[in-house]
């Protein structure tokens, strides 16, 4: 069987969609634009993500490529289209240094890459001042899960190039989280009461610590028993089969 820490790194997966996509431009014509495979979630799915920069200037840019797992590609999410607070997922700003490699875009060209957004990593605040600590969730978002209540979400990508030094920032995109319904409901309310689900569903790891990750497969198991048409249900099957490999 197959453990690891939270903090393992996670391949992201690279999907392009069309769904709501805004681009937000520069002065020099450089443009970043996100996306996402559908605007209705319902709590606990796995939000993918396209995120597209293109150069609306008459001469090449030459810049690092984007990435969330270097860290120059960034993820916001504000509940009110205002305040906006920073999702980090598994694997993303984890990647050391800088690539080595530069993108050449030539006038009128794009680079697409992707990410997922489902489990976000918590910024420790037990050992702070609760002064120090608001501030700490005020910037970051503060639940296991990025989008644990239901209602509607603004998402924005921000690219940070240091090697332009250079900030991009995109038009927020619109999401609209619901409650499941049905057995579907009855699954999700398994999946909130263990911590430790979003990572899985994430991920597809089990907790390191034995009896976490035994309650975790016996919670897993019975929604696959109890519930097995829910729509977490293909998604819990594909992890736990890569567990037992």
């Amino acid at each position: 069987m197959r453990r690891v820490y939270y903090h393992s790194i996670l391949a992201m997966v690279s999907l392009f969609f069309a769904v709501g996509q805004v681009q937000s431009q520069t002065k020099e014509a450089t443009w970043l634009a996100i996306a996402t495979e559908k605007s209705d979630y319902f709590l606990g799915e796995m939000v993918s993500l396209k995120f597209t920069l293109g150069n609306g200037s008459d001469s090449t840019l030459t810049i690092e490529p984007p990435s969330v797992e270097r860290g120059s590609l960034r993820l916001y999410i504000s509940e009110d289209g205002e305040k906006y607070r920073e999702y980090i997922g598994p694997g993303w700003g984890l990647s050391e240094g800088r690539s080595k490699s530069q993108l050449e875009l030539e006038s009128g060209g794009q680079f697409e890459t992707g990410g997922t957004m489902l489990f976000n990593y918590k910024a420790p605040t037990f050992h702070l001042t609760e002064s120090y600590a608001l501030e700490i969730r005020s910037e970051r978002i503060d639940t296991d899960y990025a989008l644990s209540r239901i209602g509607r979400y603004y998402l924005k990508a921000v690219l940070d190039s240091p090697h332009t030094k250079t900030r991009i920032e995109s038009k927020p995109v619109e999401l609209l989280v619901s409650e499941p319904v049905s057995e579907d409901a009855l699954a999700w309310e398994i999946l909130r009461s263990n911590p430790a689900s979003a990572f899985f569903l994430h991920a597809g790891e089990l907790p390191v610590e034995e009896e976490s990750a035994k309650q975790l497969r016996a919670d897993l198991a019975s929604i696959l028993e109890r519930y097995p048409k829910c729509i977490y249900a293909e998604r819990i099957k594909e992890n736990l089969d890569r567990l037992s490999k």
